[in-house]
């Protein structure tokens, strides 16, 4: 009987040996988030390398924000699908750009908190407050809520007998820092950069993510919903002051959406829109226009050229 315990013993040590080494081939990491790079045609005319692109980004942003990390250029196109611009995104104060599921769980945090505080479900609302991070460590703040110290936000004006702030402060201090921790503000800056030499060199920065970090997984629910679960991000059309769209397309379908709104359109609604926005003036006085902003343009290119030393 002892041999027969002994090898039972043995047996299931084996068994044991072989679950444990079938458990480490599987791959147990949480899936990452998903995160298309739209497409352009990049064979383009009066082009401006990416190696000088890549450093106005950098330059600027550190101007601008001061020490942080540049995360990947993102082309975005005109309606013909031709690259106008590049959008990078920048991380304040970090040497890393993190990575997308970082980055979406941090946005995340913020729309889950101003859900709270829309659905008037303000005691869950503070407790999360409380939990999340809420500023630079170099800068500790607190805030005194039902009588009790916790780090957070900036002291707000106390108007209770105990010195809490009143509910509409809570409110609007929880409020405002969800909105901002939805779109990576006082975290992230974006700099959009111009892709050839007939626009300006930098077009435009955001005090926060772009809205290709911000709204890309709520575009892509709605473009599987609109269009089949194999839709896919085509480009990121830029209108300038008119903004900026997501083409999902899933075979021969294909839908927009704005990227802020996330309101539906299609590609031939944009174009329309676009003609009529086209200013109406005597030819001879559109030319002297042109020719005038050409000028402004090629200075500025000279200008940020010799800041940064690039060609």
């Amino acid at each position: 009987m002892g041999k027969w315990k002994k090898k039972r013993e043995l047996f299931m040590i084996s068994l044991v040996i072989v679950f444990l080494l079938l458990l480490g081939s599987l791959d147990m990491t949480s899936p990452q988030a998903r995160l298309d790079i739209p497409g352009a045609n990049l064979d383009i005319s009066n082009a401006v390398s990416m190696t000088l692109i890549k450093k106005i980004a950098l330059q600027k942003s550190k101007e601008t924000w001061g020490p942080g990390a540049l995360g990947n250029p993102i082309p975005l196109s005109n309606l013909d699908g031709d690259v106008v611009v590049y959008m990078f995104s920048y991380r304040i104060g970090k040497q890393q750009f993190p990575a997308y599921d970082e980055i979406l769980q941090g946005i995340k945090e913020g729309r889950e908190l101003r859900n709270l505080i829309n659905n008037s479900e303000m005691e869950e609302a503070k407790t999360k407050y409380m939990r999340m991070d809420h500023g630079k460590a170099e800068n500790p703040r607190t805030v005194i809520i039902s009588n009790s110290q916790i780090p957070l936000r900036p002291p707000m004006n106390p108007v209770r007998p105990d010195g809490s702030p009143s509910r509409r402060n809570e409110v609007k201090e929880i409020r405002k820092f969800a909105s901002e921790k939805a779109i990576g503000a006082n975290e992230y800056g974006t700099i959009l950069v111009s892709a050839t030499y007939d626009l300006f060199p930098v077009l435009a920065y955001f005090h926060s993510l772009a809205p290709y970090y911000i709204n890309f997984d709520l575009a892509l629910e709605r473009a599987k919903q609109a269009i089949g679960q194999g839709a896919s991000l085509g480009s990121i059309y830029f209108l300038g002051l008119a903004g900026q769209y997501f083409e999902f397309v899933n075979n021969s379908s294909s839908i927009v959406f704005d990227s802020k709104t996330l309101g539906a359109t299609t590609v031939e609604a944009l174009k329309t829109r676009m003609s009529q926005g086209q200013p109406q003036m005597n030819s001879t006085l559109l030319q002297e226009r042109k020719e005038k902003i050409r000028a402004e343009i090629a200075r500025e290119w000279e200008k940020i050229k010799s800041e940064i030393g690039g060609q």
